[in-house]
């Protein structure tokens, strides 16, 4: 019996609000009534088993009509079904049956693979798992990567996945991205191995990595910064130039890194270097995501709130210190919605620059001439996870106060260009200075400016990070 020929549940035609859709009509129309039922329902909180039942026959006769109109919309249609399905007790194979129905009639739909990915991975076994990274469409792998990660490392909302399999998981992944070609999902996942053992520490390890990103031609920017600099440092220009100049052809999101990295590249020129010529200036395109400098800037005042987009946002925190008296630093925290993270793993700073899921990266010390200094945090709100309430971004002071700090400010560039100058710090050693939290299903930014006095330590112990005394 094929899956469209199996019987729905039985259910009751006399259940009130819910007359049944004629059985004629067009597939859009079907799959629109069902979708408004389907709403209705979720509305009222009725997920009582007649109404599961009669949604799960009117997206049934979507789906067949739209199956015999040849009709984009039918991976909606299934999507829908395993919605119903998903959520009744025995019925996983059905709910599963339909997904797959719904990655076949829809192989690039990020929603759909976004639902299936929420279901699936409770509980899921290493060769599970990369059975379903090689089923992804090269699209999709590259931009759910972090999420299928989340889950092989046991740091998604599940976090279900025993230690062996995590292991089994990481050691693979790799190879199986080597062997379908994915040079892009396999140099993201390269420059983010690369880092991880750097912060540990294993320098030379994470050098090989790093080499080893690069050589796909998908190195992330932050990899090929962290390389270079090593590379500069150890007299090897010529290496250090080859590899900044195939970086510098390719988008870079941030503005500020780009123009560090062309710096860079510049020292490296020469004979030392053995670099002929700079990329000229047409040959390095624009950052896909970069800010635009010609739009107009927002000053916030402490306290001040606003809505914000649900994009990449990239906070620098900025000072000027011509004396170079007080090293700055910045850092983030995912905060739930008690206030505090949920582990350790959840405070992105200078030891720990990525979250578990991806979605905050601290971008490591910058420097903008020779006076002026900043550090950046990006964080991706598409991809910060549901459990996560706020982001806040704070700065400390490694050695003595904000009050030998001049020029403290915040620069947010996402889709708009927020400032917030932060007021004027004494005794503090640490400071609050904004955060990113969810309010009714949109995020907003608040500009604090809170200082404390016991300097990152204490800051971090308050939202929950176990800190050594």
């Amino acid at each position: 019996m094929g899956l469209l020929d199996r019987p729905v549940p039985a259910s009751s035609s006399g259940v009130p609000g819910w007359a049944l859709a004629a059985v004629d009509g067009t597939g859009a129309e079907l799959l629109s009534a069902a979708r408004a039922a389907h709403d209705d329902a979720e509305r009222e909180f009725d997920r009582s088993l007649e109404t599961r039942a009669r949604l799960e026959e009117m997206y049934l006769r979507a789906v067949r009509a739209l199956e015999a109109e040849n009709d984009a919309a039918l991976g909606v249609a299934w999507l829908g079904l395993a919605t119903v399905r998903r959520y009744q007790k025995g019925r996983r194979d059905d709910a599963l049956e339909a997904f797959d129905a719904a990655l076949v009639a829809s192989p690039d739909d990020g929603d759909v693979w976004d639902a299936y990915l929420d279901y699936i991975t409770y509980a899921v076994s290493a060769v599970a798992l990369l059975g379903i990274v090689e089923r992804m469409p090269a699209s999709v792998r590259v931009e759910k990567l972090w999420l299928v990660i989340g889950v092989g490392r046991g740091a998604d909302r599940w976090g279900t996945m025993s230690v062996e399999d995590q292991k089994m998981f990481s050691a693979q992944l790799p190879g199986l991205l080597k062997r379908l070609g994915d040079r892009p999902s396999l140099g993201a996942l390269l420059s983010e191995n690369a880092l991880r053992v750097y912060r540990d520490g294993s320098h030379d390890d994470a050098w090989t990595l790093m080499r080893q990103a690069v050589a796909t031609g998908h190195a992330s920017p932050a990899c090929v910064d962290r390389l270079t600099i090593d590379l500069v440092k150890q007299g090897e220009k010529a290496e250090a130039g080859g590899i900044l100049r195939d970086a510098l052809l390719r988008p870079i999101a941030s503005d500020s890194l780009r123009a560090r990295m062309t710096k860079r590249l510049a020292r490296c020129a020469g004979p030392a270097g053995a670099i002929d010529e700079l990329p000229e200036a047409g040959s390095v395109p624009e950052p896909v995501e970069g800010p635009d400098v010609t739009r107009s800037v927002r000053h916030l005042r402490p306290g001040e709130n606003m809505v914000v987009h649900e994009v990449v946002w990239r906070a620098r925190v900025g000072w000027h210190d011509s004396a170079n008296t007080v090293d700055v630093d910045a850092c983030a925290l995912l905060l739930g919605s008690h206030g505090h993270v949920a582990a350790d793993s959840d405070f992105v700073f200078y030891n720990q620059l990525i979250s578990p899921d991806g979605s905050v990266r601290h971008g490591g010390e910058q420097t903008l001439g020779s006076a002026d200094l900043f550090e950046e945090v990006q964080i991706d709100l598409p991809v910060v996870p549901e459990r996560v309430s706020r982001v806040a971004v704070c700065a400390s002071a490694a050695e003595g106060t904000f009050v030998d700090v001049a020029g403290l400010h915040v620069r947010l560039e996402g889709d708009a260009t927020l400032v917030f100058d932060v007021p004027p710090l004494t005794t503090e050693r640490a400071v609050v200075l904004f955060e990113l939290y969810r309010r009714d299903r949109l995020w907003k930014v608040r500009a604090i400016g809170q200082g404390y006095d016991d300097g990152l330590a204490g800051l971090a112990r308050d939202y929950g990070v176990e800190v050594d005394r």
